[in-house]
């Protein structure tokens, strides 16, 4: 599946999420594709769990399709090969007995595939994705087995990029500060710094950000060049980058120069 496919059809779900039905008729106006296109796009949406087609369009029914979209986003993410390897090496910079901050993102859940690496973390994190991995994964066993802690912040819930945040996230975060910060973003560029799109992961890292000694930012190449609204960081405050992108001369220079450690994976 392409990108331009994969960000529809997360748009077609986002709608009957919001509205509760959906039709092609509509949709082909306003993704500006072919009534074929979208009729593809519903066969295949139509075999998730909680969709169901009808003349013309396709609903909600009454099941819940949260199950569908933590399969979708964390299963099926784009570059996950890509991400494995980041976490991977991201994994390797914890030390043991540290106090570890893990954000919502899909790489940073990578980091839950090399538990038996160390011993004795602290996890803490508002994402509903590693909530589940550790319910749904069994994971518990291998917490204990390496005595790691996982704590979860608690807070308003967003099912769209599962986390949660607001007054009650502040709050609870503020009881703690980290040895170490992992997070992406939405696009990262050589002038534009560390920017997303969406006000919730922004503000989650304004929060976290002065509670870390480390923040180490975990992001794939296709984050490279691009320039979103909201400005999460400027590129001096990273302590390390760890992304699958060959960077060149000039971003190796930057990084250089503010003391940014650059891994590649």
């Amino acid at each position: 599946m392409n990108v331009k496919v994969f960000r529809r059809r997360e748009a077609i779900l986002e709608r009957i999420e919001g509205r509760g039905k959906v039709f092609i008729k509509d949709l082909s106006e306003v993704f500006g594709v072919s009534m074929e296109t979208i009729r593809k796009d519903f066969e295949a949406l139509s075999r998730l769990e909680g969709i169901e087609r009808f003349h013309g369009g396709l609903k909600k029914n009454n099941r819940r399709i949260e199950e569908y979209h933590y399969y979708y986003h964390h299963s099926k993410s784009l570059n996950i090969e890509e991400k494995k390897r980041i976490a991977y090496k991201g994994f390797q910079l914890i030390e043991e007995g540290e106090w570890v901050y893990l954000d919502g993102g899909t790489t940073v859940a990578n980091l839950f595939n090399h538990l038996d690496l160390r011993r004795g973390v602290t996890f803490v994190t508002p994402s509903l994705i590693l909530l589940m991995r550790y319910l749904v994964e069994d994971l518990e066993q291998i917490f204990e087995r390496n005595n790691h802690r996982l704590i979860f912040i608690g807070g308003a819930v967003n099912t769209r990029i599962y986390t949660t945040y607001g007054v009650d996230f502040n709050h609870g975060i503020g009881e703690f500060n980290f040895d170490k910060m992992y997070f992406s973003v939405d696009a990262i560029d050589i002038k534009g710094g560390l920017t997303n799109s969406d006000e919730i992961p922004y503000g989650i890292i304004q929060q976290v950000r002065g509670r870390a000694r480390e923040k180490i930012l975990l992001v794939d190449h296709s984050k490279f060049g691009g320039i979103r609204q909201r400005t999460a960081l400027k590129l001096e405050d990273l302590d390390c980058l760890i992304t699958d992108e060959s960077l060149q001369t000039p971003w190796l220079r930057l990084l250089k120069e503010n003391g940014i450690q650059y891994i590649k994976a």
